[in-house]
């Protein structure tokens, strides 16, 4: 009988995987005509919600193994999660009920720049004037702000929070025209 059931949970997951994977990464290359309905960020909120949603079926399917005997391992191995894991969901239902299953994440660490400093150090690094590599930029943050960050993060910091592209500095002639543009345009025109 578990295996019967094993095999039909199986054969699930693998169809809605499979159905997923069409959804995100196949290309319509056949010439095929695709309404309108939605626009690709509404597609990716949809998508966004119903991981939620896998999450805690899986979590449902889980409790409901446990109540048909399997042990919190098999159960836990069963919907890909480890026994730690199985545990603690275990606890949250036993002490809320199905909204204990429900994921609830708490949106991670704080920065420990605050939302006036991101500003503060946006202002700067925008900058003409000024070109700050990534280890230049970290430093910046070390001395203005006291706070220490890998070049990893520095870069998360400025690409992502910041929107920021970045260019390899190049050194600027002290003798260049101010109306090198126009120059550059007669010159193409002979």
């Amino acid at each position: 009988m578990k295996n019967c059931i094993i095999v039909n949970y199986v054969t699930f997951f693998k169809r809605l995987i499979w159905g997923v994977y069409k959804l995100i990464f196949m290309i319509n290359d056949c010439g095929v005509k695709i309404a309108d309905h939605l626009q690709i960020s509404d597609i990716n909120e949809l998508i966004h919600e119903c991981k939620t949603q896998v999450r805690f079926l899986k979590r449902l399917i889980f409790i409901k193994l446990l109540m048909q005997d399997l042990t919190i391992l098999e159960a836990a191995e069963f919907v890909g999660y480890s026994e730690r894991t199985g545990y603690n969901w275990l606890k949250f239902y036993n002490q809320d009920g199905l909204d204990g299953l429900i994921p609830n994440f708490g949106g991670g660490r704080p920065s420990f720049l605050t939302g006036e400093q991101l500003k503060e150090l946006h202002e700067i690094l925008k900058d003409k004037n000024s070109n700050f590599t990534i280890e230049d930029t970290r430093i910046l943050i070390y001395e203005r702000f006291g706070v220490k960050y890998s070049y990893k993060q520095v870069w998360e910091i400025t690409r992502k929070k910041l929107k920021l592209n970045y260019g390899k500095p190049s050194p600027k002639s002290h003798d260049r025209p101010e109306n090198r543009k126009e120059l550059l345009k007669k010159k193409l025109k002979m």
